[in-house]
């Protein structure tokens, strides 16, 4: 459980990032 709560949240992470990044150039 723990290890699929850490993929969980690096997979939020990498969205964010790319959300922000598209915002960005937009």
């Amino acid at each position: 459980d723990a290890e699929s709560d850490s993929g969980q949240r690096e997979r939020v992470d990498l969205s964010d990032s790319f959300e922000s990044d598209t915002s960005d150039i937009e």
